[in-house]
């Protein structure tokens, strides 16, 4: 459906000025879950998206089972599902992991019909939509957020939710990495499994499949369209590019929370450093979001204390892991070479994709860095396989 309309039907009128109790800027998956959590417990509340149709683009989204915890998925919208993963190292070695036939891990299907049921969800519960308007300005005094301005009106509220992704101006997060993904047609793959290439220098090729095709994603911190073709060249020759797109991808939160203002999705780094899946953990942002703005309106309380409920419950659901994830990450980017590469593949296959104590301590290595033993066991309490890094 395109949502172009822009009524305001929860908006109040205060001293001729618009206001009310929480805007939400962008209707992506954080922005939507957080204005559904905000209205299904009786708030004023108005997301704000740029866009006025959720459903362009034909790019793929990747989803694990759980999102039908929070949203029901006819099975026509569904381009693939997945109940396995095969990891393949620079030398070749492969480790296959998969769950038992019929039992799917992944759900591939497209974003913009995706976006667009979330926002469906969002709206049923009482929230309003003002599509096709872009915030310009947040309204600041004393020294904290107290609405937004767009082109057309000046909205006021006590709380506002930033979910822009990249493009916000307040957004929070370490680093960002850059993607490449191809859309290509004409490859024999098991369409049950996604395929993950990694390269010489810690790059990943994803390769995931979308109805009769398959979506291939390079990420790295500067891929390039000939490092894509290359790779599809030595490994997918018969492979035909339909469409190519490019983006973004921001991990690392720096800080959820400013006064007034909340981050979720990609504007606080959700997504993981080793699978760059972020999804879900996007959702997850949006909902704790919303049910912490809830709790301050109980308690009539908005000051950035109580706003830090959301930021300890986003560390602890994710952000705890993720942290390890990224310092783990950007040890092996700097220390392994091809061979590391190679023979960390090796000692996990040996057992049979499992981070275990003889694995762990093949890892961490004989000289015993204090720096590698540290960040390994740290990353051992959350990770137990190769499985548990690329399925959340």
């Amino acid at each position: 459906m395109g949502h172009d309309q822009r009524l305001y039907g929860c908006i109040n009128m205060t001293d001729g000025k618009l206001s009310c109790d929480v805007v939400i800027i962008g209707a992506g998956p954080s922005g939507s879950m957080a204005a559904k959590t905000c209205a299904k417990h009786g708030l004023d509340t108005v997301l704000i998206e740029r866009e006025k149709d959720f459903r362009e683009g034909t790019k793929p989204v990747l989803l694990h089972r759980r999102i039908f915890d929070y949203i029901k998925i006819d099975d026509r919208f569904l381009d693939a599902k997945i109940r396995g993963i095969r990891i393949i190292s620079p030398d070749r070695t492969e480790i296959e992991m998969h769950e038992p036939k019929n039992f799917e891990l992944f759900f591939s299907l497209n974003r913009g019909r995706f976006n667009d049921e979330l926002v469906k969800l969002a709206v049923s519960a009482g929230t309003q939509l003002m599509s096709g308007e872009e915030v310009v300005e947040l309204i600041k005094e004393d020294g904290r957020v107290r609405g937004v301005k767009t082109k057309k009106d000046e909205i006021r509220s006590n709380l506002v939710i930033d979910a822009r992704g990249i493009e916000s101006k307040y957004r929070s997060f370490k680093e960002v990495d850059s993607c490449i993904e191809y859309l290509v047609e004409d490859v024999d793959l098991d369409r049950e499994y996604i395929h993950y290439s990694i390269g010489d220098k810690f790059e990943f090729f994803y390769i995931v499949p979308k109805g009769d095709k398959f979506a291939i994603t390079l990420f790295s911190s500067n891929p390039t369209e000939e490092q894509m073709n290359l790779f599809i060249k030595e490994n997918l020759p018969e492979a035909e590019v339909i469409e190519k797109y490019s983006s973004q991808i921001p991990f690392g939160s720096n800080g959820t929370i400013k006064d007034g203002m909340m981050l979720v999705g990609d504007s606080a780094g959700c997504a993981s450093p080793f699978s760059r899946f972020g999804v879900l953990c996007a959702i997850d942002s949006g909902i704790l979001a919303g049910e912490t703005i809830v709790e301050a309106y109980e308690e009539n309380d908005f000051s950035s204390d109580l706003l830090s409920r959301y930021e300890k419950r986003w560390y602890k659901l994710h952000g705890a892991r993720n942290d390890i994830e990224y310092d783990v990450r950007k040890f092996l980017e700097k220390n392994l070479s091809r061979e590391d590469v190679n023979s960390l593949f090796h000692i996990l296959k040996d057992e049979d994709g499992f981070f275990t104590d003889a694995s762990f301590k093949k890892l961490v290595g004989s000289r015993r860095s204090k720096l590698r033993r540290t960040l390994f066991e740290k990353f051992k309490r959350y990770d137990c396989s190769i499985w548990d890094l690329f399925v959340r």
